[in-house]
């Protein structure tokens, strides 16, 4: 069997194994104790399974951003300058994960799965919602990806914050609220990742108050971000000076 299928066969197992232990985990903390901060069990699993989802159809379009470093110091980034398309786009489609695919679908599962035992009804109205809620979050986190891995080409491509972006991301698999209004803000209104999980998750269980449209807020999020990551990165191209003599 070729190696691409090993990588492929195992990198799913890990994927299985991951998401058995974390769900697991949401199992044996609530069967000590009922609620935390007001959110039980299927609850919990609903921003799970959104977060799940979204970083899943992100890892797809746009987790090899994260080889820019590569192609800057390789010098392949150059060939991407003198291609009839943005290279921005260029590295997108220069390498896809498949098995995030199966992360995504295991995202629909955990989300139809709370629902069932949320008492939501399934039909084609809430599917199309969770649908909308899917490329519009894992778009906004694309856009924060593009801005931080741009940080290459103003730090001579040695430094970039995606590391410590997806450490941050690693808090909205669990309902913000519990960790306290400072990280809430921040997750909000600096780096609003918070709308990959906890605020699609509200919008079906209604919980808090947040006193916003979620859908025109993520559209309004999102097209400011594509803004602000072209100008960026458009901006980060002109320090680009090459790796050759």
């Amino acid at each position: 069997m070729p190696f691409t299928k090993v990588d492929f066969y195992l990198g799913i197992f890990c994927i299985l194994l991951t998401q058995s232990l974390n769900l697991s985990f949401f199992y044996l903390i609530f069967e000590a104790v009922p609620e935390i901060s007001g959110w039980n069990l299927y609850e919990v699993l609903l921003v799970y399974g959104f977060y799940t989802l979204n970083y899943g159809f992100f890892m797809f379009l746009f987790g090899n951003l994260r080889s820019l470093k590569g192609y800057l110091f390789s010098g392949e980034f150059e060939t991407m300058l003198i291609r009839p398309i943005p290279p921005i786009f260029h590295i997108m489609i220069s390498g896809f994960d498949e098995r995030s695919i199966f992360q995504t679908i295991l995202g629909f599962i955990i989300i139809l799965y709370s629902f069932l035992n949320l008492n939501i009804a399934i039909n084609f109205t809430t599917i199309g919602y969770v649908i909308v809620f899917m490329i519009l979050g894992s778009l906004i986190f694309g856009g924060i990806a593009i801005i931080a891995e741009t940080i290459l080409f103003y730090t001579r491509y040695s430094f970039t914050p995606i590391d410590s972006i997806f450490f941050l991301a690693q808090f909205v698999k669990y309902p913000m609220s519990i960790f306290g209004t400072v990280l809430k803000k921040i997750l909000t209104f600096v780096i609003p990742l918070g709308f990959l999980s906890y605020y699609p998750s509200n919008f079906f269980l209604n919980k808090v108050n947040i006193g916003f449209n979620v859908f025109l807020v993520e559209g309004i999020i999102l097209c400011v971000l594509a803004i602000i990551s072209k100008k960026f990165f458009d901006r980060g191209l002109k320090k680009y000076e090459g790796n050759g003599n």
